[in-house]
């Protein structure tokens, strides 16, 4: 049947005919994509050994390997976010509406699936980002802290915050907020109340950073002395004796605005237990926001690592820190 006859057809509809054709459409495209084009093994997940057997085939497509010095078996998804997941033809309208930045009760309404399967999909997903963000910063870095106050909801064990206090304590988790001048981004947690030296050199990836690097920031002495320590020039804005119209975290200042409406219109607020993953998901959104079949790179990304369940698993354990 020629294009334009099931164009015709399709405009003979009424808006609630071509709406419920859509979602089927979308739902058996859904069913039919090759998720394993996606995902390349090359390693052992458990050992990281590069030598491996196929060990089996299956009916429905995939291998199973062996791994040559631990013994152990696994397939292409095993240790991904959709490793074991029932409903995997469900995961392409999923992803869609993860990037249009739904709520749970939005995408359970809309794939008929219970609101903590939602849930689950969506932290599953996320903690496939964790590892994501490892390019080198160029040249001028902006960074600076940011706080967001503990929220307790959906935690079984929560703790005692006492009275509501102005300013920063222990009432609040501090995030770092990083970003050059050619896009790149890092969103971290870094600690609970006031920043200090010694937890920007454990949570900080500083791997990321060289001495080819000119950091700028505001007069926060914990960033100042960590950056002056590792030998990477620094300069902050507030300080008259380095003023120039180049040395700003305006930049930084904007991706804060931006990451606190997004959280504030789509979802009021946020799990302090789960706010590492909102943070890669708004990471995520950045990269991709003007890139062409978002879909298919999300799949790339999600897909990337095999460690998605694992860091899954601990986010109650990695919360629990935290708030210690």
């Amino acid at each position: 049947m020629p294009n334009s006859e099931i164009i015709n057809r399709f405009q003979s509809l009424n808006y609630k005919q071509q709406r419920d054709l859509l979602k089927i459409l979308q739902q058996t495209l859904s069913s039919s994509r090759p998720i394993l084009e996606h995902r390349y093994v090359s390693t052992c997940p458990y050992c990281e050994n590069e030598k491996l057997y196929k060990h089996a085939n299956y009916k429905a497509g995939g291998t199973r390997f062996k791994c040559a010095d631990c013994g152990k078996t696994f397939n292409e998804l095993t240790g991904t976010s959709i490793h074991r997941v029932h409903k995997k033809d469900l995961w392409d309208g999923f992803i869609r509406l993860m990037l249009a930045s739904k709520t749970i009760r939005e995408i359970s309404k809309e794939l008929g699936i219970a609101k903590q399967t939602a849930m689950d999909w969506r932290h599953k997903a996320l903690s496939a980002f964790n590892a994501l963000y490892t390019k080198e910063f160029k040249g001028v870095v902006e960074t600076d802290d940011t706080y967001f106050r503990i929220n307790q909801k959906g935690s079984r064990n929560r703790i005692g915050l006492g009275k509501r206090l102005r300013g920063i304590s222990n009432q609040k988790i501090c995030v770092m907020v990083t970003m050059d001048r050619y896009k790149s981004i890092d969103l971290r947690i870094i600690k609970r109340g006031k920043l200090t030296t010694e937890a920007l050199e454990r949570e900080l990836d500083l791997e990321r950073f060289s001495t080819s690097n000119i950091v700028y920031s505001d007069s926060a002495k914990a960033i100042g002395n960590l950056f002056v320590g590792m030998g990477i020039q620094h300069e902050t804005f507030i300080s008259t004796e380095h003023y120039n119209g180049n040395v700003h975290v305006q930049n930084v200042n904007n991706i804060t605005g931006r990451l606190k409406r997004w959280i504030s219109l789509h979802f009021n607020n946020v799990s302090t237990k789960y706010l590492h993953n909102y943070l890669n998901w708004f990471m995520m959104l950045e990269i991709l926001r003007g890139e062409e079949n978002v879909e298919d790179k999300m799949w790339d990304y999600m897909l990337k690592t095999s460690d998605a369940i694992s860091d899954f698993k601990n986010i109650e354990n990695n919360y629990a820190t935290l708030l210690k």
